[in-house]
């Protein structure tokens, strides 16, 4: 089982050092953390979906999913029939 770090700093920390290093999965879980108010963050979808969007430019499904689904519920982005399909058959052609 994987180390767990209770510490919401040092967690965010680790977080910030991975994106500085240009890690997609680590932009997509800050962006998850901002969306759930999370690790002493403030829910902010906003600024899930500027993550989601960094990780998504970088290739991540993941992260397309997450975005088509902020314009599926309108979390941070005025609900977009059209957008959200549009993120979802990308997250789709990457196998997601």
């Amino acid at each position: 089982m994987p180390a767990t770090i209770d510490d919401d700093a040092e967690y965010l920390r680790r977080i910030h050092a991975r994106i500085d290093a240009g890690d997609a999965e680590a932009m997509h879980c800050l962006g998850c953390k901002y969306s759930d108010g999370e690790k002493g963050l403030t829910k902010n979808h906003q600024k899930a979906m500027e993550w989601w969007s960094k990780a998504a430019k970088l290739g991540l499904s993941t992260a397309n999913r997450n975005i088509a689904a902020a314009y599926y519920d309108g979390r941070g982005v005025p609900k977009d029939p059209k957008k959200e399909k549009y993120y979802h058959e990308i997250a789709a052609m990457a196998g997601h």
